[in-house]
């Protein structure tokens, strides 16, 4: 069986990545994501008395909310201050140097810290997050994983034993630019291109094409602008709801919201990630909205799928 590298862009890819396609059989894709994170245990050292936290080292820990472990990278340390602008880390006011990326200049917030925000680290925890930084939000400190307790960290790797295991990749796989066009920030263009995209592989999938409808783009575009104003967390949306009741009685309806601008290749690369795209919908609506924060723009692209106009 052959694979498309990017169907497996983990939220550690280029670290790691669970596709046999490229890694020369060592890894197994027939694994869920959650039993192949458990298969790299053995390739990180258990944590003893003297672990001491740094900057870049991937860990595995706990997560407190749903008791499963994530596999993550250190980005800050107890007492720092951590940032998101337009795209890039900055700690304690200074740009932080990350050549494992996947994608570079593509780290926007989440739920837990919306970029053009700081965070002060508490004085024994550390901010972690994955090297593919459009795929990991979620599931990283930005939101669900939340700041680590140092004492639930079980595993670790430090960064001088990573650049043997895993620079080769990176270099290989990694260190994207972002490199947006003029038809990645118009909202009219992205819809029509993502569109093609989606119906292409809904093709492939054997389910309905979707259309583009302006009154979803529209209730998007509210969306959007209410999240950038107050910074609403994209869970406390009954302001939203009230709007889409009328709309959505028997009917099915879905929106995702992701803080950033990708160009659309990425962006549908992130969606395919997900079954978002592959729900029972016929209708389709994308918001692109920034807000100018003195020298820190927050963005943000809300997309809305429905079985109804």
């Amino acid at each position: 069986m052959s694979f498309d590298l990017r169907d497996f862009n983990g939220y550690m890819y280029p670290t790691f990545s669970w596709c046999k396609g490229e890694t020369n059989g060592i890894e197994d894709c027939s694994k869920t994501i959650s039993e192949y994170v458990e298969s790299l245990v053995p390739k990180l050292f258990e944590k003893d008395k003297d672990f001491k936290p740094e900057r870049y080292d991937i860990v595995r820990t706990k997560n407190i909310i749903d008791d499963n472990y994530f596999i993550g990278r250190i980005i800050g340390l107890p007492g720092e201050e951590i940032e998101f602008k337009n795209g890039y880390v900055y700690i304690n006011g200074a740009i932080l140097d990350e050549p494992y990326l996947y994608i570079k200049g593509s780290t926007y917030g989440d739920g837990n810290l919306s970029s053009c925000q700081k965070l002060k680290i508490g004085n024994n925890q550390v901010f972690v997050m994955g090297d593919n930084r459009l795929v990991s939000s979620y599931f990283d400190s930005r939101n669900k994983l939340g700041l680590v307790a140092i004492e639930n960290i079980t595993h670790y790797l430090p960064f001088d034993l990573q650049l043997n295991l895993f620079k080769k990749r990176w270099n290989n796989f990694g260190g994207k630019n972002l490199n947006l066009t003029d038809e990645d920030r118009n909202q009219e263009v992205f819809n029509e291109k993502l569109v093609k995209k989606i119906n292409e592989y809904r093709e492939q999938k054997k389910l309905d094409k979707v259309t583009v409808d302006n009154n979803l783009i529209k209730l998007a575009e509210i969306k959007a602008k209410k999240y950038l104003d107050k910074k609403i967390d994209d869970l406390d949306v009954d302001y939203f709801n009230s709007i889409l009741s009328g709309l959505a009685k028997n009917h099915e309806i879905f929106y995702l919201i992701k803080e950033g601008f990708y160009n659309i290749d990425d962006y549908f690369d992130y969606l395919r990630t997900s079954n978002f795209i592959q729900k029972k919908t016929k209708f389709i609506g994308v918001a692109l909205k920034e807000k100018e924060n003195k020298d820190c723009n927050n963005k943000v692209i809300v997309i809305i799928i429905s079985e109804i106009k």
